[in-house]
Order: C-alpha cells, then sequence, then structure tokens
C-alpha cells in the first residue's frame, strides 16, 4: 500500500463519521477525536465592565497527534512526556492580538487579550500519534507501553490509562506500509504484499523488545509511522 492509499482510506474513514447526525447523543468520531477549547480573557476597561471572558463555542476535533521536529526536541522524544503535557489542564495564558469585542472593523473594547490555546475537554478512546520529521531525517521516539494522561496517580485512580496496541510501519524504498501489534500478549505482523495478505506471529518476541523503547525490533527497511494506543 503506497502512502496515497493510507490518506485515501483515512479520509474515508473521516467523511464516514463526519456523516453522523450531529443531534445525536453519542457521536462515533469521538471514539477518535480530542476536543479542544480555546480560552480568551481581556483586561477590559472600567468603562466596559472590566474584565471579561471569552470560550470558543464550537470545539476543535482533533484525530491524530503530529509529532514533528520542535516536538521531538522540546520532549526529547519521549512519546509519555507529550502526552501528558497535550492533556494537562495547567495550561498558561499567553499573549494575543487586540479584543474580539469588534464592531464593523472597529474596536470597542482597548484592554489587553491573552488566550489559553487547545485546553482538552474530552479525550479519545482510540489514540493516535504520527511521526512527522521536519528535517527529512526520521525521528525517533519513544513510545511506552502504558501512557498517563493525566499524573500517574491521578490516571490510575481514575483508571484512564493507554495501552499501546501497535505500529503503522512504513518503507521509503518500496512506499509500502505494513503493521505491527500486540494480540493476546502476542506480536503480529501484517503485510499485504507477502504470505498471502495473512498475518504472521513473530517468533520470541515481545512487547519489550518489538514495540517499546527508543529502537524497537522492526522488520528490515521499516520506521514508525503512527503508534495507537487504547483507553
Amino acid at each position: 500500500m503506497g502512502q496515497s492509499q493510507a490518506i485515501s482510506i483515512q479520509s474515508w474513514l473521516n467523511d464516514l463519521l463526519g456523516r453522523e447526525n450531529s443531534d445525536n447523543t453519542f457521536l462515533m468520531m469521538s471514539y477518535f477525536q480530542t476536543l479542544l477549547i480555546d480560552i480568551h480573557q481581556c483586561s477590559g476597561h472600567p468603562d466596559i465592565g472590566g474584565l471579561h471572558v471569552e470560550i470558543t463555542d464550537s470545539p476543535c476535533r482533533k484525530a491524530i497527534l503530529t509529532l514533528n521536529s520542535i516536538a521531538h526536541n522540546e520532549y526529547g522524544g519521549d512519546f509519555g512526556k507529550y502526552v501528558t503535557d497535550f492533556f494537562s489542564g495547567n495550561r498558561t495564558y499567553m499573549p494575543s492580538q487586540s479584543c474580539w469585542r469588534v464592531k464593523e472593523g472597529i474596536s470597542l473594547c482597548p484592554g489587553t487579550r491573552q488566550d489559553i490555546k487547545g485546553l482538552p475537554i474530552s479525550i479519545p478512546i482510540s489514540l493516535c500519534a504520527e511521526i512527522k520529521s521536519d528535517s527529512g531525517v526520521q525521528d525517533v521516539w519513544d513510545f511506552p507501553l502504558i501512557l498517563f494522561p493525566e499524573t500517574d496517580l491521578a490516571a490510575k485512580r481514575h483508571d484512564i490509562v493507554y495501552d499501546l496496541v501497535g505500529f503503522a510501519l512504513f518503507s521509503p524504498t518500496l512506499a509500502h506500509f505494513i503493521a505491527q501489534y500486540v494480540h493476546h500478549n502476542n506480536i503480529i505482523t501484517y503485510d499485504g504484499m507477502k504470505h498471502n495478505g495473512v498475518t504472521i506471529l513473530e517468533e520470541n518476541a515481545t512487547t519489550e523488545t518489538h514495540l517499546t523503547g527508543r529502537h524497537p525490533i522492526l522488520p528490515a527497511g521499516y520506521t514508525i509511522h503512527q503508534a495507537f494506543y487504547r483507553l
């Protein structure tokens, strides 16, 4: 399977989920997506009531966590630290543009504005992360077997723990995707171009040797494209 084919399959899934009736109490897309909001705060002015706050009325939906080179440098390739920070509610306000109170292009408030961006209000059941190196050289990430979107203690107390399921692997030479994942404590590899498209059991393989760490054992010529976790 080439990269363009993989993108079309993903687009098909997103399109299918997007056809749900938005009036439903539960949307299937929430199984795969993180919901994020922005909070805007302005100091205001005594003449117009002082401090005021705005929350985005429609959450932003994020289906894939993109791991670029900036994130790799910031977190040292530690996906556990990245996830804990991403889902953390401990955010600080950052300076922003002028107040949102504007009418016909004229500002109605001289206050100083600051924003909190991308504050999670709902986490997915199925969590997907995709490595997108900016330099052309594949960044190495450490994907732990267990993820805690909160502090370890809080996550265990509320049973909010993600387990690593497996990887989508990509070969630049073959322009081909395969999968390596865990099933009943066994490591399984699927390559649609081999073994008549049947999955194979990796002998003497464990999650510690073939899934986690900075250098898990992968089929020759393949690197990690996406990592999948389940809650």
